[in-house]
């Protein structure tokens, strides 16, 4: 755990595992954790490549005093789920669209919430639930807009040269996943049907500013509520830690403006 909480006890709340079902006869293991406002909405997290459930514990801490339920699973190939297969967000949006399914109760708002694969895993999710009438909004931390956009950075990282390992990694991905890997979440963007609120590092070296920038832009086009929040000098998924106050209030404001948004509108903001 390396000194992060590992239990609903750990935050000062009550929760519960639970087994969710996924494709082909998988199961995903998910956290079911009390939030401290009884009328507030359901957050279903969805986090990043190699993540588990337990990023939800620091990631979506701050929204526990604004929603009644935060929902954490395992996507496919990470954590305890069943399914050993990461397809990098082919597969995964009609995953979490199935979890959305099996924890809505008819009644309370569902945000669902995701991190960097699992921002646009989300944003995809919220395209295929355009008609779901529970789906209230959609908070993206350092999302993505193409399949391969990634890449790139995690080589610079790894202080490997982007040509010829970026071409032979995506064509491995293709040997590997037996199918098409591209996709555009802009595209998906102009088939929501709610907010969709951004939070962004302005030096986010793994995923450019410039394609929350462009999922944006669709959500405005689609005539959607949503906003943009750049964090100076933030880095990639990091805010939580490096913009602790800032993050916090900052995830609490969307979640009401998601109650309360009557009018589409299109803002960019820099902290």
């Amino acid at each position: 755990a390396n000194g992060r909480p590992t239990d609903p006890a750990d935050l000062g709340t009550t929760g519960a595992g639970i087994t969710l079902g996924l494709s082909d006869g998988d199961q995903t293991t998910a956290w079911d954790i009390a939030g401290f406002d009884p009328d507030g909405p359901c957050v279903v997290f969805v986090h990043g490549h190699g993540a588990t459930r337990y990023a939800a514990f620091v990631m979506a801490e701050p929204l526990l005093p604004a929603v009644s339920r935060l929902i954490a699973f395992d996507l496919p190939g990470h954590g305890d789920s069943t399914a050993t297969r990461c397809t990098l967000g082919l597969r995964e949006p009609d995953e979490t669209a199935r979890v959305v399914e099996q924890i809505d109760d008819g009644q309370t708002p569902i945000v669902l919430f995701g991190s960097s694969m699992g921002a646009q895993t989300a944003l995809a999710a919220a395209a295929k639930l355009h008609e779901h009438p529970r789906l209230s909004g959609v908070i993206l931390l350092g999302v993505y807009r193409r399949f391969a956009e990634p890449l790139p950075g995690h080589l610079r990282r790894m202080g490997v040269p982007r040509w010829p390992f970026a071409p032979l990694g995506l064509f491995a991905y293709r040997l590997r996943l037996g199918r098409g890997i591209g996709f555009d979440r802009a595209a998906d963007a102009r088939h929501t049907r709610c907010p969709v609120y951004l939070v962004h590092g302005e030096h986010d070296d793994l995923c450019p500013l410039a394609s929350a920038e462009a999922i944006r832009d669709a959500v405005s086009t689609a005539g959607n509520e949503t906003e943009l929040v750049v964090f100076p000098d933030g880095g990639h998924t990091t805010l939580h830690r490096t913009h602790p106050d800032l993050y916090g209030d900052t995830l609490r404001r969307f979640v009401g403006r998601i109650a309360t948004t009557s009018r589409p509108a299109s803002l960019t903001t820099a902290c």
